[in-house]
């Protein structure tokens, strides 16, 4: 063997060492969670924070493991671990959620429900790159040290291309106060029972980028904005509900709205734009619908009444 590929797997197997001296190290800073919900396209300005007297806890990783590792860590009878591996070197943080001491549940649905509803409203805050594509029952930052296949891996936000902001905000201590102060109002707002504007303007906002097709993604935010402000027998419908979001979030150039509204039908109806033009009207339009949902969330009010379905 060449010297040179001597020393390359010797660099290799350091690296392996480190980063499962690294885990055992960690091990003993990580809080106890039922899940841990690993995130892209986030960058916190502090190690960790907690939500709901400590039921969830948002906290940095550091030491994301790669494939060898996530081989070697999962219960190989479930076998999204192979499609976990595209994500998990690329973790820059994870949110750990342990309900059972709370509401005395095992069932994953809840817990992820849970950490659904925080990591939504941080994005809607903030967050707009911040993607959950995968999770486990172990601390993304431990996984390097486990061997005997014990853990459990699961896909969830699987989007290999999508449209993201080209720079990333990170995230504050006033993101996370935010959150933590309107956590219960939005739960409220998003019930279906009274909120079927908001619970549906509000999962677009979370999923309108999941998507490479700046078209479609157009097409996704005024979807949520229409949802919030179109209503029943509208004359003239679009100067209605264009008057209707300006007076909701306080806009006062209604030109500039009315033209993103024309972006959004020449891009629907499949008129030339270039690149950089949809790209524009896509995320100005994205702010439209985020002031929107973020009055809804800080007044705890929808701009309408839901829709009333006739029987016929």
């Amino acid at each position: 063997m060449h010297i040179r590929e001597i020393e390359k797997i010797k660099s290799q197997l350091s690296w392996i060492e480190k980063a499962e001296s690294e885990a055992k190290r960690l091990s003993a800073q990580i809080p106890d969670g039922q899940l841990y919900i690993g995130i892209v396209g986030i960058d916190l300005k502090f190690n960790s924070c907690t939500f709901i007297n400590g039921l969830a806890t948002l906290r940095k990783v550091t030491n994301p493991p790669g494939f060898v590792f996530i081989c070697s860590a999962a219960n190989l009878n479930f076998t999204e671990y192979l499609g976990v591996s595209r994500y998990s070197s690329n973790i820059q943080a994870e949110l750990v959620v342990d309900c059972k001491n709370i509401f005395k549940t095992q069932e994953s649905e809840f817990v992820l429900n849970i950490a659904w509803s925080i990591l939504s409203l941080l994005k809607l805050r903030s967050q707009s790159n911040l993607l959950c594509p995968i999770y486990a029952n172990k601390s993304w930052d431990t996984i390097a040290s486990i061997k005997d296949n014990s853990v459990i891996f699961g896909i969830l936000d699987d989007i290999p291309k999508r449209i993201a902001h080209p720079s990333l905000s990170k995230v504050t201590k006033e993101d996370i106060a935010w959150v933590q102060k309107n956590l219960s109002d939005s739960l409220a707002l998003r019930n279906r029972e009274i909120g079927k504007r908001f619970s549906l303007a509000y999962n677009i906002f979370y999923e309108w980028n999941h998507t490479s097709n700046p078209r479609i993604a157009l097409a996704n935010l005024w979807c949520g904005l229409e949802a919030l402000y179109g209503k029943q027998n509208d004359r003239p419908v679009t100067e209605k509900l264009l008057n209707r979001l300006c007076e909701w979030i306080g806009y006062t150039d209604r030109n500039y709205v009315r033209l993103l509204y024309k972006s959004r039908c020449d891009a629907v109806h499949g008129r030339v734009l270039s690149q950089e033009e949809l790209l524009k009207m896509i995320f100005d339009s994205e702010k439209l619908l985020k002031d929107s949902l973020i009055r809804c969330v800080e007044v705890v009010q929808q701009p309408l009444q839901d829709w009333v379905c006739s029987n016929h």
